[in-house]
């Protein structure tokens, strides 16, 4: 594309005129060029009356999330409903894990909290890269789902590694020929899933939180009961 457009430049440069009747219409862009357009920061407005303005309505995800600047104008804490994120008072920036395609997000002051949520405006996330990995259990209809969610105690260190790793070595209840792969964005920092998948089904999606040690502690998750996956 780089090419095109200078040869353009260059044409222009050189005063090449066009002939009376022989201009070409102009050509819609293409998706891709779309693509090259979207900012990969999504930015929102948070006003004092709990409105929400945002500057654009697309937002291009990266590897480890969708990244959002909010101008938090509210003189308090504020939600950002869709994003499950708080910002604080000012400009902030954070990275939020949404799933590619609509999300609907709004600004929802802390003192309004006892109140009803704010109406949320459309946001198009789109994964040009393929940075997103979907995933959901996939268990049979006799099959119950079982959940777990783990405490640790403050200062726990974790387990180093990789969470996909980390599934692969530490978990009992894995079969010859299940397959061990990242959930959701891959280089997420506030935590990461990772699924495993059982001819072709997801039968077990583990969650992993980020210590202040650079590891990872297994957060819970979900199996299918009759998998024989424990965490």
């Amino acid at each position: 594309m780089a090419l095109v457009v200078t040869a353009v430049l260059l044409l222009a440069a050189c005063g090449a005129e066009s002939q009376p009747g022989t201009e070409e219409p102009a050509q819609a862009s293409s998706p891709s060029e779309k693509s090259a357009e979207t900012s990969s920061l999504l930015k929102v407005i948070c006003y004092d009356d709990g409105s929400t303005e945002l500057l654009d309505d697309t937002v291009k995800a990266s590897a480890d999330g969708v990244h959002i600047q909010v101008d938090n104008r509210a003189g308090e804490f504020v939600s950002l409903n869709g994003t499950a994120i708080d910002f604080g008072e000012g400009i902030t920036e954070d990275v939020a894990q949404v799933a590619p395609g609509e999300a609907k997000v709004a600004c929802w002051p802390g003192s309004m909290h006892r109140g009803p949520e704010p109406k949320r405006l459309p946001v198009t996330v789109i994964d040009t890269a393929g940075h997103w990995r979907p995933g959901e259990l996939g268990c049979g209809e006799d099959s119950l789902i079982a959940g777990q969610t783990n405490d640790y105690a403050d200062g726990s260190p974790g387990i180093e590694g990789e969470p996909v790793d980390i599934v692969r070595e530490n978990t009992p209840g894995l079969e010859e020929g299940d397959e061990v792969v990242p959930i959701g964005y891959p280089e997420a920092n506030y935590g990461r899933a990772v699924g495993v998948k059982r001819d072709g089904a997801f039968v077990a999606i583990i969650g992993f939180t980020p210590t202040d040690k650079g590891r990872w502690l297994i957060g819970g998750g979900s199996t299918c009961a009759d998998s024989g996956i424990r965490f």
